[in-house]
C-alpha cells in the first residue's frame, strides 16, 4: 500500500499570477469571500472524479496516492 505524502512548495510572485490566470478559466470565485478574497494555505490537487475528496468524505483513513498524480 503506498501511503500519501505531502509536498510544500513556496511560489513567487510569478508563479503565482500564471496559476490564478490558469485556474481561473476553469473555477469559479467563491461566494463566501470577503471582499472577493481570503487568505488561502494549502492548495490540493485531485483526479478529475475527485478520488481523494471522495475518500476523504468516506472516511477512509489511509488513503492511496496515485503516483502518477
Amino acid at each position: 500500500m503506498v501511503y500519501r505524502h505531502e509536498w510544500k512548495h513556496i511560489i513567487n510572485r510569478s508563479d503565482q499570477l500564471v496559476l490564478q490566470k490558469r485556474l481561473s478559466a476553469v473555477m469559479q470565485p467563491d461566494p463566501h469571500a470577503v471582499e472577493g478574497k481570503y487568505s488561502i494555505r494549502s492548495l490540493y490537487f485531485d483526479t478529475l472524479t475527485d478520488q481523494a475528496l471522495r475518500e476523504k468524505l468516506d472516511g477512509v483513513s489511509q488513503r492511496e496516492k496515485d503516483p502518477l498524480l
